[in-house]
């Protein structure tokens, strides 16, 4: 090739259209490169999981072969063939119908619907970052940070599970309801054309599929819901027409979704509870040792639980967006108060109310990747975090912020450590059994039941069991026991005493502060493990 053609080439060829995509655009080339990004990943991540489904592997059910997963399965290919029986349909069916339009992939009918799910969320949260005045080249890392930054959060986004539906809806429904409510600045730009009251209906849709998909979601749609007629309220100068207009769009985007889907269901179920209603309702969530269930799941577990991790420990980078949560009244400005007060009311109860679900405890959040659940949220988080930085940086309260961040910190250090007692006089918050160590699945899911001072205790609603290296150890997780247990089994709807135990130790809770956190290097609580 000649020098002039090289020089064409550099000047009109596809690097030189790059460059002056990067000049003139940056915003728009970080979100072509994410997307690529995204996109990758997810496929390495699909195609790389362990527990993919294939015929020439091990186990050639792979995910399937899983109690959610194959209930999923079971509900897209009974929608594909219209089979509307009650045993086919154990879950919500908001994420069964979305495959079941994919049921043709067979075996992999949920890789591109999560994958496109993957880049929906992508897609609202980048908007809704841009709503609050953040661009792209920061919004973009941070969702890639937030989806890709850890091997566990990969594996979720990658596996079926139907929070990775939820997770587009909530960030889409949020992406809209700040633009046509809660930025003070959109009245005369979004929110007051009348071309956009088609939005309101699609945001009525999107709220009402949440809960469609995940009845818990109900809370998020609900809270979006009262913020926006709040903003409606204090930001804007609403005619009655309007408002009522607004609402009329809203409301039947909502009935529009919600009528189909409630007839749906008569057809299945008819006018009685599902039988997922039924066992939801029994195991349910607990109010009831909150602050130590948020401590296990949050912080640290160690060195109560044989295994597993916080979440602080295993995703350090959420603990920017946590603090942020504290100082956000010196974080906010006028035209995010809205938005990010909602971020992060919507980031605190949707936690604590997974906190206080009774199955959530820290072995099962990694070992099962129960932390699903949360994945909405990792993004949100990260932009907290970001706005707090930035308050650090920039803003004219940075000390004050700081001081809230270090006072998030020093929180953080208090640690709950089992202390070991001669004789049983309560409470205590763990008993082990020097026994002969059982299998996992006999530990963790059996039938054991526990009597003390206060009543009888069940395995998996009020504690759970646990083999390690001495025995077996049984952990409370609602509230503590009360003196000495007798432990029994369950059989037939009868309890049996175990005729047959070692010797029993009861270990209470001493609350001690270190300045090196447990979520952090290195890790100190994994290292008091206790033996007696």
């Amino acid at each position: 090739m000649m020098p002039s053609s090289l020089a064409t080439l550099r000047e009109t060829g596809p690097l030189a259209r790059l460059w002056q995509l990067i000049r003139q655009s940056p915003d728009r080339f970080t979100e072509i490169f994410g997307l690529f990004i995204v996109i990758a990943v997810y496929i390495r991540s699909y195609w790389h999981n362990q527990a993919v489904p294939c015929a020439g592997s091990r186990f050639p059910q792979g995910w399937w072969g899983w109690f959610d997963q194959s209930n999923y399965l079971k509900s897209a290919l009974a929608f594909s063939h219209s089979d509307l029986t009650p045993d086919q349909h154990w879950y919500p069916f908001g994420y069964s119908l979305m495959g079941a339009l994919f049921a043709s992939f067979g075996s992999h009918l949920y890789f591109l619907p999560d994958l496109l799910c993957l880049i929906a969320a992508g897609y609202g949260f980048i908007s809704f970052a841009r709503a609050c005045g953040v661009r792209s080249v920061v919004s973009v890392p941070l969702f890639l940070l937030a989806t890709c930054g850890s091997a566990s959060l990969r594996a979720v986004w990658a596996e079926p599970w139907n929070t990775t539906l939820s997770a587009a809806l909530i960030w889409n429904a949020l992406n809209l309801a700040t633009r046509l409510t809660l930025v003070s600045d959109s009245v005369s730009s979004l929110a007051s054309s009348r071309t956009n009251y088609w939005r309101f209906l699609i945001l009525g849709a999107l709220l009402a599929a949440m809960p469609v998909t995940r009845p818990t979601d109900l809370l998020i749609a609900g809270e979006t819901g009262i913020f926006m007629l709040l903003a409606a309220v204090i930001l804007r100068k609403y005619t009655l027409k309007d408002f009522l207009t607004r609402a009329a769009f809203l409301i039947s985007g909502a009935a529009i979704l919600l009528g189909p889907c409630f007839m749906l269901y008569l057809s299945i179920y008819g006018m009685k509870p599902s039988q997922y209603m039924i066992i939801s309702r029994e195991l349910g969530f607990r109010l009831e040792g909150l602050w130590w269930k948020t401590y296990i799941l949050l912080i640290t577990p160690r060195p109560w639980f044989p295994d597993g991790v916080g979440l602080m420990q295993r995703l350090p980078w959420i603990a920017p967006g946590i603090a942020a949560i504290v100082a956000l009244p010196l974080i906010v400005t006028r035209r995010t108060v809205f938005p990010l007060t909602l971020l992060s009311v919507l980031i605190v109860t949707y936690s604590l109310l997974f906190f206080s679900y009774v199955d959530l405890i820290p072995g099962g959040l990694w070992l099962y990747n129960n932390v699903h659940y949360f994945k909405w949220l990792f993004p949100g988080l990260t932009l907290l975090g970001y706005f707090a930085v930035h308050a650090i940086i920039y803003g004219s309260h940075r000390r004050s912020v700081l001081a809230l961040i270090l006072m998030v910190y020093l929180i953080t250090c208090v640690r709950l450590l089992p202390a070991q007692e001669e004789a049983a006089s309560g409470p205590e918050w763990m008993v082990q059994i020097a026994e002969k160590k059982p299998r996992w699945e006999e530990a963790y899911f059996g039938p054991s039941r526990i009597q003390d001072m206060s009543g009888t205790w069940r395995n998996i609603n009020d504690y759970r069991g646990f083999p390690d290296s001495q025995g077996v150890r049984w952990i409370a997780l609602a509230h503590p026991f009360s003196g000495a247990i007798r432990p029994f089994t369950e059989l037939d709807g009868k309890l049996h005493p175990v005729s047959e135990t070692g010797d029993i130790h009861y270990w209470k809770m001493h609350i001690s502060f270190r300045l090196n956190a447990c979520w952090l290097p290195p890790y100190a609580c994994d290292k008091k493990s206790p033996r007696w």
